[in-house]
């Protein structure tokens, strides 16, 4: 049995999984005993699953029957040798996954079937482009009437996961020291998920710096102090800061450091093909961390990410800080706003680029 804290944090961590899921599966059977497993456009409200449907489809006839709806993500797949150097056994898979176990009940309120549609539109169609759903609206008042909504109530909530988080911290990071030099598209992410699952001291050598953390896969809430600390350089000054937040978030590599109080001092991000070129961008250090060595130990970081190492050729545009990156490789091309670092090439390579 799960203690009572344990408990709302597995419920909220499955609530969490379903909300950002794109679809969810519903799970029940017919009538006549047949299982039914269907992919739904849904949304989470006041503990329970909302989702839509026609007046004649077979998703009615579950009405009043138990019912599962289910989400889960992967992460990454850990190969058996990381674990043992001779023993063979079925990968071990990181993931998340939530079950909500309840009844398929029918919504027959207008009002709450509004409410819930309109939940969905602005889920599945942010950008809008349509009336607000209202019952008052004569646009929408047959409609509402003739769609079907029903919801499956929370009755019993589960999420699991298997993320490292009761391992050894040993073996915890050498698994997110391999996954980072892996490198597949989701490696990194995987990566911070190991080293997040439960509390680990020391982090490994690879994701430190001078009195801080690397986090190779920040959160919306860093982005969001990352923004802060770029809002006033000189490049960002006609860019919003809520443009900036979702920037970072929108790049193949982008990392962040943070301090022992789990504040963001320093980011960097790079944008690339992963193969032929990247260009670095949004580099900035908290003005209280400069001088201690992190903006280098931070470029080192990010110039390892997985979705740069490959590049041969990195491109930087700056006006005042060529001297930093030329201690770290970088040459100035043409004006000097534009600094290039040539990795493993050749003097023919270098010229043709």
């Amino acid at each position: 049995m799960l203690r009572r804290h344990d408990k709302a944090a597995h419920e909220a961590l499955a609530w969490t999984l379903l909300s950002e899921a794109h679809a969810v599966h519903l799970c029940a059977t017919l009538p006549d005993g047949q299982p039914l497993v269907r992919p739904l456009h849904a949304v989470i409200h006041d503990g329970a699953v909302y989702f839509h449907g026609a007046h004649h489809g077979e998703k009615n006839a579950l009405v009043g029957r138990p019912a599962v709806v289910s989400t889960h993500k992967v992460y990454a797949d850990i190969p058996s040798h990381w674990r043992h150097p001779e023993r063979a056994c079925p990968a071990t898979t990181l993931y998340e996954s939530a079950m909500v176990h309840g009844t398929v009940e029918d919504v027959t309120d207008d009002d709450e079937k509004a409410a819930m549609l309109a939940r969905l539109m602005t889920r599945y169609q942010p950008e809008g482009g349509y009336a607000p759903i209202d019952t008052r609206n004569p646009l929408y008042t047959k409609a509402i009437r003739e769609v079907r909504v029903l919801r499956v109530r929370g009755e019993r909530v589960v999420a699991k996961r298997e993320l490292f988080g009761g391992k050894t911290p040993g073996l915890r990071r050498k698994v997110a020291e391999a996954l980072w030099r892996r490198g597949l598209p989701t490696d990194a992410e995987a990566a911070m998920a190991v080293l997040t699952a439960a509390p680990l001291d020391p982090w490994p050598e690879r994701f430190q710096g001078p009195g801080v953390r690397f986090v190779p896969a920040p959160t919306a809430e860093q982005a969001t102090a990352a923004a802060g600390l770029l809002r006033d350089a000189y490049w960002n000054q006609r860019t919003d800061e809520s443009v900036l937040a979702r920037a970072q978030r929108a790049t193949p590599a982008w990392v962040v450091a943070i301090d022992a109080d789990e504040r963001v001092v320093a980011t960097a991000r790079a944008l690339g093909d992963g193969h032929k070129f990247a260009h670095l961008a949004d580099v900035m250090v908290a003005a209280e961390h400069r001088g201690s060595g992190l903006g280098t130990a931070l470029i080192d970081f990010l110039l390892d990410h997985p979705a740069v190492r490959h590049c041969p050729r990195i491109d930087l545009l700056t006006r005042d800080a060529q001297g930093f990156y030329a201690r770290m490789g970088f040459e100035a091309v043409g004006e000097r706003t534009l600094m290039r670092h040539w990795r493993g090439s050749s003097h023919a390579d270098r010229r043709a680029g």
